[in-house]
């Protein structure tokens, strides 16, 4: 029995019902909290929960690498559908969401401003996530 007083069995059950009983079984099975963060991000609303419950392999042994595996599908149907004047227009209206988009990961407010005080373009930013860097903090570290 789980504290709340239900059975594993019961809390596997209700996975496709809502975001916060994910983060239950990660809890539960002890993964590490970088991946609840990640699994939380990624899971914006109902229609992404149905995709990753479709998308999960059913092994709890590899939800680390599903959930990097996902943010992978994820970022590839950002980067075939997201244009650079969209992103511009977007970082222009909200910096911290616009990032969020296009490195599909959380984007903590330093890091906007280690950006800005580098002075990297959105456009260096755009071109360097379409041409592979994966997450945000690599523009931070080459520039």
């Amino acid at each position: 029995m789980l504290r709340n007083g239900k059975s594993y069995e019961s809390m596997l059950n209700d996975l496709g019902n809502s975001k916060e009983t994910w983060i239950k079984l990660l809890e539960y099975n002890k993964i590490h909290s970088i991946w609840k963060q990640k699994l939380d991000f990624l899971l914006q609303n109902e229609a992404d929960l149905r995709e990753w419950n479709t998308f999960w392999s059913g092994n709890i042994d590899t939800i680390p690498a599903d959930i990097s595996d996902f943010r992978q599908r994820k970022m590839l149907h950002m980067q075939n559908s997201l244009t650079f004047s969209q992103f511009e227009l977007m970082y222009q209206g909200n910096r911290k969401e616009a990032l969020e988009t296009l490195f599909v990961e959380v984007v903590p407010e330093w890091m906007i401003e280690k950006l800005e005080a580098k002075r990297i373009t959105c456009k260096v930013m755009y071109r360097a996530r379409i041409e592979g860097k994966e997450h945000i903090w690599n523009l931070i570290n080459v520039a």
